[in-house]
């Protein structure tokens, strides 16, 4: 960070809600802040249970090495401008289903899967639908990419293997229609 100026009534003070970007001058409000509301510092760590509802606390971290584990929002119409943060911290090839409440919508969707560790999704509740969801992706990483990545990565496969193939008929082909040996 290059600093240049310096304006002492335009920093951010100790327990102050808006900091000031050095670099831009521009307020950086900490995650978690909506209109001057904090969240939570409470987080819970939920270990291989497959249904959890969502409670009163900001930060979820979920170790599903046992097996995968629904997280389930809690109905929006009472948790309006609430965030929850949700991450996967295992390395196991379980999965951590995000699910709003019966009737609810996530970004459209009726759940969104965490596959990776370390991957995680910040959501927002709007309280009432916006668009057809009551539940928003705010943040996250790799959340949908992680799925497109993986079909575009098994799609490849698929037609690597077809490629595979036809050049190994190809070569059966060309093999009996010569008399030299042709190795497999």
């Amino acid at each position: 960070m290059k600093l240049t100026e310096f304006y002492p009534e335009l920093q951010g003070r100790p327990g102050s809600n808006v900091a000031l970007d050095m670099e831009t001058r521009t307020p950086s409000i900490p995650p978690g802040y909506i209109s001057g509301v904090m969240l939570q510092s409470s987080y819970i760590t939920e270990e291989y249970v497959n249904n959890y509802t969502a409670a009163d606390v900001a930060v979820i971290l979920v170790d599903a090495a046992r097996g995968g584990v629904i997280v389930t929002l809690p109905a929006a119409a009472s948790h309006a401008g609430r965030f929850y943060y949700i991450k996967k911290v295992d390395s196991s090839n379980n999965n951590v289903v995000i699910r709003p409440a019966s009737g609810e919508y996530l970004d459209g969707e009726d759940s969104l899967t965490i596959h990776l560790q370390y991957q995680f999704a910040q959501v927002l509740c709007s309280g009432t639908a916006v668009g057809d969801s009551y539940w928003h992706v705010i943040g996250g990483i790799s959340v949908k990419l992680d799925e497109l990545l993986d079909t575009l990565l098994n799609e490849q496969i698929s037609l690597l293997a077809e490629v595979l193939n036809e050049l190994r008929q190809g070569k059966l082909h060309l093999s009996s229609m010569s008399d030299a040996d042709v190795e497999e």
